[in-house]
């Protein structure tokens, strides 16, 4: 009995991951999106719920119908119509596709704290907390619940996609999309469809897991865990989808917690590490296993759409370099204290959005682990520096040098996946680091408390707030120079040629795999040393609060919005990111212009900050050119020489002064000379 017990428990919280990933699988089927954000529409449905439950008194029954049935649902149409329906039209990248649902993600956990204030609370339960017994076997009648209520909606998708004329149609768009428009078929109504029924799903299944506790940043990682299920059913099978949640994540979890809780030789921190990252492991496993995917819309990507208007002239890229730079110079003069420490970490962010752009921008190659990369170098800097005394400045050599090998992992399995393929292995790669290493008492001994030194160099410490500013600001001006490095030359003509083609850089001897291995290498170095400066600001490490793995997402978005192709675009998020706040005076500004950008990047074209501040800067220095032209003109005319040239313009010539007296008859003219008649 106590077995039959533990296999309807697990089925049951499985099954509420099932119906997540259901959710993902039926929005990518249709729509060729993965919804990152899929977790956080979850989130965002949960808290209206507690809102109108806890908050305004709504009846339960009342108020769930309203939050799952018509805010999730009526929130997937929104997202449709506004944000993925104008990339869909203009033939978005997957950079873009993911960007849009980044932005979806940050607008909504900003929502969400701004409200709600990020506070853990205690949500309605929707279904009683009760059991009943049948002899000795004691049943609850909320895993009960969530078990029929999977069932149903499993029997419910499958007669919808069998037996209705949308479903059909459905169907008919993800097996063809071009060949359902020539038969006519409404492929907008079909997405909207999708996307209301996705976020209904992502909505149904956030109110459940939120049960007795709301936490947005846990609840999203949670939910992340459901990529794992949508990448077991290879991204298209609604079944497999269900059937991998219920098994995999609900009844192997529940048996590996029960060996967790038996007496065994095993260490149990091992054991309970595994029982916490079984969706990662999971995802990873399934990721290394699957040689490829049924990944919808990919093509080549066409980075060049997110970068700048056109590339600046060399002289105008010295120009602007310089006037950065002393621009960075004096900044530390005119700050306070107070924001002389958010300096501190705008340069550490640069470095880490570098490595981005180096990444993604230059070599076309998807990355969601930064934050793994950044928070390994930091643990690794760190202990090194404490555990062996070593120099500091050596400690951040070490950590990069760990974060290198990292990129490697990472760079291993991406020699044979390219876009969303290679950006959830990444992601896999980020959360596996997060929870093997950052958050693990055996390995890292606690996600937080390591006392963090700043370096000293020739006996002088950099331990002022002004000294480490421009020790941050020297290895900036390296790490950007560095990523130049990589750019240029026959280095940088080699990952031009893999992000264009892959098999166009075989044929001219291009060894795409020896390219990316070694890009992810430079890549996760200077995310370690980013992260290593994170954590000598701080003066602390904290893998919770300055690594968690949702923060990977944060940060790619915001590198594509500042410019995704320019170390000046890394330069620009990283201070839209973090003084955007200090300048205008109010907290959560700056992740709201970035997830907003991201969210109108189908509408901008595909334009990035950058680009968008290159424009600007073009037509300024056009009407300037125009005024300039305009004020020569005018001065032109009322000079000396101007006013003769219009006078003689407007003197009349001797021939015309006699035509008018009468004394020259002009050809054609019908008047008689004077003394003739009339």
């Amino acid at each position: 009995m106590f077995w039959v017990q533990l296999i309807i428990a697990g089925a049951a919280s499985g099954g509420i991951l099932a119906l997540a990933g259901m959710g993902i699988v039926l929005t990518y089927k249709a729509t060729g999106v993965f919804n990152l954000a899929h977790g956080a529409i979850g989130v965002f449905v949960a808290y209206v719920l507690y809102q109108l439950n806890v908050g305004w008194h709504v009846p339960l029954p009342l108020a769930a119908p309203i939050a799952i049935g018509l805010v999730g649902p009526g929130l997937g149409l929104a997202l449709e119509r506004l944000v993925f329906r104008p990339l869909q039209r203009e033939g978005a990248t997957t950079i873009e596709k993911l960007t849009a649902s980044l932005g979806v993600l940050i607008v909504l956990v900003g929502i969400v704290y701004a409200v709600w204030t990020g506070q853990t609370r205690v949500g309605p339960h929707l279904f009683p907390v009760r059991s009943f017994a049948i002899g000795e076997l004691r049943l609850p009648y909320d895993r009960l619940a969530q078990l029929a209520l999977l069932g149903v909606t499993s029997v419910l998708l499958w007669a919808f996609f069998r037996h209705t004329r949308l479903g059909l149609r459905m169907r008919a768009v993800v097996d063809s999309p071009d060949l359902a428009e020539l038969v006519s078929i409404d492929v907008d109504r079909v997405g909207r469809a999708a996307w209301a029924m996705g976020a209904g799903l992502a909505g149904l299944s956030g109110v459940i897991i939120a049960s007795g506790s709301l936490d947005p940043y846990r609840m999203s990682l949670f939910m992340l865990a459901t990529f794992s299920i949508a990448v077991v059913a290879r991204l298209t099978s609604l079944p497999l989808a269900a059937a991998s949640g219920v098994l995999l994540l609900g009844v192997g979890r529940a048996l590996v917690e029960q060996v967790n809780l038996a007496p065994t030789t095993v260490p149990g921190s091992i054991l309970q590490s595994l029982v916490a990252g079984l969706p990662v492991v999971v995802l990873f496993g399934a990721l290394i296993i699957y040689r490829h995917l049924d990944v919808l819309g990919e093509t080549a990507e066409r980075l060049h759409r997110l970068a700048a208007a056109r590339r600046p002239s060399a002289g105008r890229t010295l120009g602007a370099t310089g006037i950065v730079a002393a621009g960075l110079i004096l900044m530390p003069a005119f700050l306070s204290i107070g924001a002389l420490e958010q300096a501190q970490r705008f340069l550490a962010f640069t470095i880490i959005f570098a490595s981005i752009v180096v990444a993604t921008g230059f070599s076309g190659q998807i990355t969601l682990g930064q934050a793994g990369f950044a928070g390994v170098a930091a643990w690794a800097a760190v202990r090194v520096a404490n555990s062996w005394h070593v120099p500091v400045i050596a400690a951040m050599v070490a950590g990069g040098l760990v974060a290198a090998l990292a990129g490697l992992a990472a760079g291993y399995p991406a020699g044979r996946r390219r876009g969303l393929f290679l950006a959830l292995t990444t992601l896999a790669l980020n959360m596996v680091l997060y929870q093997g290493i950052l958050i693990n008492t055996v390995i890292a001994g606690g996600p937080s408390g390591l006392q963090v030194a700043r370096p000293s160099i020739a006996g002088i410490r950099l331990d002022g707030p002004f000294a480490f500013y421009y020790f941050e600001l020297a290895l900036v001006g390296l790490s950007l120079l560095l990523a130049h490095n990589l750019r240029s030359g026959a280095i940088g003509r080699a990952f031009g040629a893999i992000r264009d083609s892959e098999l166009g850089a075989r044929s001219v001897g291009v060894d795409p795999r020896a390219y990316k291995l070694l890009i992810f290498a430079a890549s996760a170095f200077l995310a370690g040393i980013g992260g290593i400066l994170l954590t000598q600001q701080a003066r602390v490490f904290s893998s919770e609060g300055q690594f968690f793995p949702l923060y990977s997402l944060f940060w790619f978005a915001a590198a594509v919005v500042g410019g995704i192709t320019s170390l000046g675009g890394a330069l620009l998020a990283a201070f839209v990111w973090v003084m955007l706040d200090v300048f205008v005076g109010t907290s959560g500004i700056s992740q709201l212009v970035i997830g907003l950008a991201a969210l109108m990047i189908g509408r901008l074209g595909g334009r990035s900050l950058i680009g968008l501040a290159q424009a600007g800067l073009d037509r300024f220095v056009s009407m300037l050119g125009r005024v300039a032209v305009e004020a020569r003109s005018e001065q032109r005319r009322r000079s000396p020489a101007g006013i003769e040239q219009a006078a003689a313009r407007y003197v009349p010539s001797a021939l015309a002064v006699r035509a008018l007296r009468g004394d020259l008859a002009l050809p054609g003219s019908e008047f008689p000379r004077e003394g003739e008649g009339t």
